[in-house]
């Protein structure tokens, strides 16, 4: 894993997993897409992100998810822009063996990965 700065982060291609990072705090682990080099800016794709057609359904998953222990799905395909511009950005970036050790490690939890009831 390498630290890196805005400038850095713009010149890298897609594909690149990243986190952003303030000195001792990793934030959320995203796949940069596109940049827009114009101003500082680029899309990203959160692997948190909630399937979900606008935020009015987004909070009723949410609700549901909390009261009712209701199950939800994670969308993989939607992309977001970062549009915060903030100069002084630092990011985590994985490097490839770091991608492989992470994938090797999901897949040993994914072998005897329990059902969640």
């Amino acid at each position: 894993m390498r630290i890196i700065n805005l400038q850095q982060f713009i010149r890298l291609p897609r594909g690149v997993l990243y986190t952003k990072f303030e000195p001792d705090i990793f934030c959320q682990i995203a796949i940069k897409e596109d940049s827009i080099p114009e101003t500082n800016d680029w899309l990203y794709q959160d692997l948190l992100e909630i399937k979900s057609n606008d935020s009015v359904e987004l909070d009723e998953i949410l609700s549901k998810a909390v009261e009712n222990g209701d199950s939800f799905e994670l969308d993989y395909k939607c992309l977001t822009r970062d549009g915060l511009f903030k100069s002084d950005q630092l990011f985590a970036v994985f490097e490839k063996e770091d991608v492989k050790s992470l994938i090797k490690r999901l897949n040993e939890t994914l072998d005897s990965y329990p059902k969640i009831e």
